[in-house]
């Protein structure tokens, strides 16, 4: 029972979560400590991560187009009603909800960049966990970043180019 509870509760943290509210806000709707709150947030990042780490390669993008095909549905249910509704105050508030459906969309087309990215940094790293491969991602990144950060103060970092930059980039991702 309590554990049902517990669940009940992180379900109504994830919600108001992806609405925007901060811990606190969310603690005091719900009429616990903002620890719990917190507690909760860290159990669901722990369950976010271990369902990617989970995913076979390549099973990112059917997650991907699954929710962009949801959207879509969505949105084609709503013109349908639009269009036969005659109730103009309901066909103003579906006009709203398609725009932020479809801003939704655009999103999802932006983190398909991302989801190609993660999958092929997964192909070159083999198989270790997105997490993994994320974490390698940064090292890369800060790496790459005091490279650059070097080649500026450098006078010889005009003469090397960026070519070099990226070939010295790659030989540190390969140690």
């Amino acid at each position: 029972m309590k554990q049902s509870k517990i669940l009940l509760r992180r379900n109504k943290v994830w919600y108001h979560f992806t609405q925007g509210y901060r811990q606190s806000q969310i603690a005091e709707k719900l009429g616990v400590s903002v620890r719990t709150i917190a507690g909760d947030m860290e159990e669901l990042k722990n369950e976010a991560k271990e369902w990617f780490d989970s995913l076979p390669s390549g099973q990112l993008f059917v997650h991907h187009k699954s929710n962009f095909d949801s959207i879509e549905k969505v949105k084609y249910e709503l013109w349908h009603i639009f269009e036969t509704t005659k109730n103009e105050n309901v066909k103003i508030k579906i006009l709203a909800l398609i725009a932020n459906l479809s801003k939704l969309s655009s999103e999802l087309v932006r983190e398909n960049i991302v989801v190609k990215e993660l999958e092929w940094l997964r192909q070159i790293i083999g198989e270790k966990t997105f997490s993994e491969a994320i974490e390698m991602l940064w090292r890369i990144e800060e790496k790459y970043n005091e490279v650059e950060g070097f080649m500026k103060n450098c006078t010889c970092g005009a003469a090397l180019g960026n070519s070099n930059l990226r070939q010295f980039e790659s030989k540190e991702v390969t140690r």
